[in-house]
């Protein structure tokens, strides 16, 4: 729980509904926000990590730290080129006949893990509007393992042999199978479908014709397979209706600020354009505010984002204007790209920002995510 403001720190600062932090204690009684403050990563210069060194030097010295990762990675002695795993005493596989390579979750600990750069002096804090929509998904495609995929899926999935005998007999199968249609030694159907797949690798039109007039069609192996998470996203749309000219300045500020978040700094020479430096991240906070003051946080544990668009319309209930020719309402719509995917563990980062404290899963399924 939270007694401050969530402003606090900030020099630049514009909210609507006016208040609308204050929970219960506003004009409207609304008391959940949404909070969004810029936050500035500095990139690194090339003078930065290069000193006085000569390029060239650095450039061979990058190269040869980089073959010398590729062979302790597999197991190999960095003096050698020689395909034979390194088991010195003081080598990466000492004591074992094979080399050991092994994959961990990446647990990332701390709430303060993502936020890596400066926030700055400017904060806007709106209501949170209705219908905000949580969107996580992954991508699962249909590939096509072919023949030869599948029965190396089906002999690794029995646990026959090494990767790479496994490889060998696909490939010695493979050819066996030519050898046999050559000799004769197979089954009529299973002949049409060497001499199919054997065809079509000459020409694509004669594989073709063969598959016509064989009535026989390899099967692709289609399955499912998993391949990424994608990034989630984010969308706002806010309707902004001031009641008085001082209040229409203030919406106008705060579509001018995500605009201007929005966009990078353009780099040039000579009045030329050449470069554009990377825009601020947006750090995003949903709270609600109790009849106690205290801040409580809602929704999600947002990641750092992009702000990828903002749309406004103008006037959707009247065409009117104050007299300092400001609009009567403006529709904000924001779009929202986080920094990166998230993993299991991003899950419990999350339930203890949110303190959710009930039992997600029995302990040993959970043991190797804290």
């Amino acid at each position: 729980m939270q007694k401050r403001r969530i402003t606090e720190g900030a020099d630049y600062w514009y909210e609507f509904p006016p208040n609308v932090t204050l929970g219960m204690l506003n004009d409207t009684n609304y008391r959940a926000s949404l909070h969004f403050r810029p936050m500035k990563v500095n990139g690194a210069t090339v003078s930065s990590f290069l000193g006085d060194t000569d390029l060239t030097e650095i450039l061979s010295n990058v190269g040869d730290k980089i073959t010398d990762y590729a062979k302790d990675f597999v197991g190999l002695k960095k003096d050698t080129d020689e395909l034979t795993p390194d088991l010195s005493p003081d080598g990466p596989n000492a004591g074992s006949t094979s080399p050991v390579r092994g994959l961990e979750p990446i647990i990332r600990n701390g709430k303060n893990t993502d936020f890596f750069g400066d926030l700055e002096g400017r904060h806007v804090s709106l209501y949170l509007p209705m219908n905000v929509q949580q969107m996580e998904n992954v991508s699962v495609g249909p590939e096509n393992l072919g023949p030869v995929g599948g029965a190396v899926s089906a002999a690794i999935a029995g646990g026959s042999g090494s990767l790479a005998s496994i490889a060998s007999s696909a490939v010695a199968g493979g050819l066996s199978g030519i050898g046999d249609m050559m000799t004769g030694n197979v089954s009529g159907e299973f002949g049409s479908l060497l001499a199919n797949r054997l065809v079509s690798k000459l020409n694509t039109s004669a594989g073709l014709g063969v598959t016509n007039a064989t009535r026989i069609q390899v099967s692709p192996n289609t399955r499912s397979i998993f391949k990424q998470v994608n990034i989630r996203e984010w969308s706002f749309t806010f309707q902004m209706i001031p009641t008085s000219e001082e209040e229409s300045i203030v919406i106008e500020n705060i579509i001018d600020f995500f605009r201007m978040e929005q966009l990078p700094v353009e780099l040039g020479a000579g009045g030329v354009s050449m470069a554009y430096r990377f825009p601020n991240l947006m750090t995003i906070e949903a709270n609600y505010t109790s009849e106690d003051g205290d801040i409580i946080p809602i929704i999600t544990r947002f990641l750092p984002a992009y702000l990828q668009a903002v749309d406004v319309t103008y006037n959707t209930t009247a065409m009117s204007f104050y007299e300092n020719g400001k609009y009567h309402d403006a529709t904000m719509s924001l779009k929202f790209i986080e920094y990166r995917p998230l993993n299991k563990h991003d899950i419990l980062l999350e339930r203890e920002y949110l303190n959710k404290t009930s039992a997600l899963a029995p302990d040993d399924i959970m043991k190797d995510l804290e």
